[in-house]
């Protein structure tokens, strides 16, 4: 196991699976709400988000220059592509260019790119996943631990805590998990402290309560000082 602190300028990420969610009006959002306001609202009481991979792999410079609009600079987007899109860098880079340029306005507030296999899609190969990490520079790309290629400094991981065993490999982790109890949430932020990584971020993925669970999240992660 890792020893150390998390090293993300002293602040674990912490969010929910996108922000766009109709049945948050009410709980979350003010049924009065514009629905294009729903980022900034959103942004003011989180600081990260996880864009799902509908809208991840989309991300070009007028999709970009929204959410910079909407948000203010300190706000982290982590974003969510597929597999099929790191592959097309070798054969047919042309075509990455306009998300290229979505990624690179957004600048800091990308905190990481978060690449993950879905029952249509395979992993992606080694040769493109190494190019893919090389053109987000100093971006962090994160994988799958079985897609990983071993070793720190490479890439990052994604890290689903309910189902998997924590990953020893990448610098970076991006957690997905379906924690929302408070002892469950304390322990999995104490985890993250003691990990000696460059930086770390916790989705809540539960789409009726995540809100619930990150704001929990938090507050715990703020009293335990991270």
């Amino acid at each position: 196991m890792r020893s150390g602190v998390v090293r993300v300028n002293s602040q674990l990420l912490i969010g929910t699976c996108g922000w766009d969610h109709g049945h948050w009006c009410g709980p979350f959002y003010d049924p009065d709400l514009p629905t294009d306001w729903r980022l900034t609202y959103y942004a003011n009481l989180l600081r990260a988000v996880l864009v799902p991979e509908l809208t991840g792999v989309k991300v070009d410079a007028t999709l970009a220059a929204s959410w910079l609009e909407d948000t203010d600079e300190g706000f982290k987007f982590v974003i969510e592509i597929s597999a099929e899109l790191v592959d097309l860098l070798p054969h047919r880079p042309v075509s990455l260019n306009r998300w290229l340029e979505g990624i690179r306005l957004l600048a800091g507030q990308v905190a990481a790119v978060l690449v993950r296999p879905s029952p249509a899609s395979r992993s992606p190969g080694p040769v493109a996943l190494e190019q893919f990490c090389n053109a987000l520079s100093p971006v962090p790309v994160c994988v799958e631990p079985s897609d990983h290629p071993g070793g720190r400094g490479v890439c990052g991981v994604v890290w689903y805590p309910s189902k998997q065993v924590a990953p020893t490999v990448g610098d970076y982790l991006v957690a997905l998990s379906d924690v929302g109890d408070p002892k469950g949430l304390r322990q999995l932020i104490e985890w993250f402290i003691e990990q000696n990584l460059v930086g770390a971020a916790l989705f809540m993925t539960d789409r009726t309560r995540g809100f619930e669970h990150a704001q929990q999240a938090r507050l715990i992660a703020e009293m335990l000082g991270v």
